[in-house]
């Protein structure tokens, strides 16, 4: 075999290995491509859960506000109103948060949040004091 057959053959082995390499960091790159989507469309979802439930607090703190300069009846309209919206902001995503490894975040302990609880409150106490 002479030098020029080794030649070839050698460079032949380098462009076919060059390939393989080349066509597997293509696939590798679209499935990373695919969990970049899916993070920045997990997190999307939770800035707009976030910015809902900012405006409805917002407005339970007008409704205290309308209670406080003697408007009972707009306040706990607006109160019953948004107290549901806010409920029905965080029933309605399940699981946005994520971990780093995008496992589902633990769920708040028992007694920060409870939609039925919060039913059964007697039109804000608080209000009518």
């Amino acid at each position: 075999m002479s030098l020029r057959v080794k030649l070839l053959l050698t460079y032949l082995i380098f462009i076919i290995a060059l390939v393989l390499l080349g066509g597997w960091s293509a696939l590798r790159l679209r499935e990373m491509g695919g969990v970049s989507r899916r993070i920045i469309s997990n997190n999307y979802d939770s800035v707009v859960a976030a910015q809902e439930m900012k405006e409805s607090l917002e407005r339970q703190d007008s409704a205290a506000l309308f209670a406080l300069l003697g408007a009972r009846e707009k306040a706990l309209t607006q109160l019953r109103e948004h107290r549901a919206g806010l409920w029905r902001i965080g029933a309605g995503r399940p699981r946005v948060l994520s971990n780093s490894r995008g496992h589902p975040a633990r769920a708040l302990p028992a007694g920060l949040h409870r939609p039925a609880q919060a039913a059964r409150d007697p039109d804000a106490k608080v209000l009518l004091r």
